[in-house]
């Protein structure tokens, strides 16, 4: 007894079935990963270069087609085993190759004469070979910045003071790019601009683009101020440039004072909290 043929139409889509659940297959098995791309978070425009590296698992019988390396999704880099030439490279504002490798599973590139305008997104993307031509892409964010080299300078305090006084203190951080941010606090304690009087900051550019930044601060002392073992107050200003954060502390103390300045001292009043 012979077996039943399928009409014309009811064949072609049984083939039609066989080969989506082939390329199905074919999808699932796919094993390109990106292992791991290195792009330094951060990185100081007077170093010499940074590195970036590529490191992909192809898995399965699939060849490496392509590893493209972007910057902002501009092109830079391209590597294909199978070109000749192997490696290639496109101008982009900000990218400057110094050197690259490859090898079956990484590619490394590196960039010299870093600028300001090197920072940006990089990408790294890997392709394997037709028919599927599977495709990856990661990003990582690098930031070129001029990082203080030094802590900060307070310049301007007295060694002692007595109740009433006027204290005046200027935090000037070491140059830097961008400009950072200057905090100043009282015994631990963030000094604000509605209790105390903090001056605009003071910036220096110089020939480099690099900027120094000064901020004074202004208050009366008061005893509550002085009230740490020996009468000391401590005095600390921070300079954040990313995440990175210097700082520098100076410690004046209290002063002998006249029963005059301890009346005084009754008229004075700046609203600044107890501390804890």
């Amino acid at each position: 007894m012979g077996s039943a043929q399928l009409p014309p139409e009811k064949e072609e889509q049984l083939e039609e079935r066989i080969i989506l659940e082939a390329a199905t297959e074919a999808c699932v098995s796919r094993k390109l990963r990106l292992t791991e791309v290195r792009v330094p978070t951060l990185v100081d425009v007077r170093d010499a270069n940074a590195t970036l590296e590529c490191r992909f698992e192809l898995g399965g019988t699939q060849g490496l087609y392509s590893v493209k390396w972007y910057k902002d999704d501009l092109e830079f880099f391209r590597y294909m085993p199978d070109n000749r030439p192997q490696h290639q490279s496109f101008p982009v504002p900000g990218v400057k190759l110094q050197s690259k490798s490859s090898a079956e599973d990484r590619v490394q590139v590196t960039l010299t004469q870093l600028t300001f305008n090197s920072s940006g997104t990089y990408g790294c993307e890997v392709s394997t070979e037709g028919p599927i031509f599977e495709t990856i892409l990661q990003k990582q964010n690098m930031s070129v910045m001029a990082l203080p080299r030094s802590e900060p300078t307070i310049h301007g305090l007295q060694p002692s003071y007595s109740i009433g006084e006027q204290v005046t203190a200027i935090c000037t951080a070491d140059k830097s790019y961008p400009a950072p941010a200057i905090t100043w606090y009282i015994n631990s304690i963030k000094a604000e601009r509605w209790l105390l009087h903090i001056d605009p900051p003071h910036d220096e550019l110089d020939s480099q683009g690099l900027i120094t930044r000064s901020i004074p601060l202004r208050f009366i002392a008061e005893r509550r101020f002085f009230e740490r073992p020996g009468g000391v107050m401590e005095l600390r200003c921070t300079a954040t440039v990313g995440d990175r954060v210097w700082q520098k502390l100076a410690t004046p103390v209290l002063g002998a004072f006249t029963n005059q300045i301890l009346a005084q001292e009754q008229l004075v009043t700046s609203g600044w909290p107890s501390p804890p």
